[in-house]
């Protein structure tokens, strides 16, 4: 907390009234990016008509990515912290579980959409769609947190390879 507190340059009282400690604050500033970058993806995730896979797992990319390098801090980095300080402090994984499960949500009402257009058949189940978009972008975050490497376009190709359009 010594830390934390001298490099925010306000009072130790200040911060021990709107923080219990380090957990508190890794939870807000967690919470905090999730719900800045939740904001960020959804013009994406509301575009009509619906990008096509390949150009949605793109663009959610490209978004995450300007997104997390905005700051001074590399937010990629805070993810995985914060997902592993999610899997022994209940309350953080409980808020982090619920924002990944409203995005994936989210997903499936996309897919949902691409069943409308034509572009997904009907007898896909859109929340098995959803749960795999959301752990292709997760594991984006993860490798660009781990290896410094990942890039929106080669995710496109190589889904839209997957996919049989390329």
């Amino acid at each position: 907390m010594e830390v934390i507190i001298a490099e925010s340059g306000l009072s130790t009282g200040t911060v021990y009234k709107y923080f219990r400690g380090k957990d508190d604050i890794l939870r807000a500033a967690v919470l905090s990016s999730m719900d800045d970058l939740l904001q960020v993806l959804q013009p994406v995730l509301d575009r009509s008509p619906t990008p096509a896979p390949e150009r949605l797992v793109a663009e959610l990319i490209q978004q995450i990515s300007a997104f997390s390098s905005s700051g001074a801090v590399d937010l990629t980095e805070l993810a995985v912290h914060g997902w592993s300080q999610a899997q022994t402090t209940k309350d953080l994984k409980a808020d982090v579980s619920a924002a990944y499960s409203a995005f994936r949500s989210r997903l499936a009402d996309v897919c949902g959409r691409w069943q409308d257009e034509g572009t997904v058949r009907r007898s896909v189940e859109p929340a098995e769609v959803a749960e795999l978009l959301l752990s292709v972008v997760l594991g984006y975050v993860a490798q660009k947190a781990l290896t410094g490497q990942g890039s929106a376009e080669s995710h496109a190709g190589g889904l839209r390879a997957l996919l049989g359009r390329g």
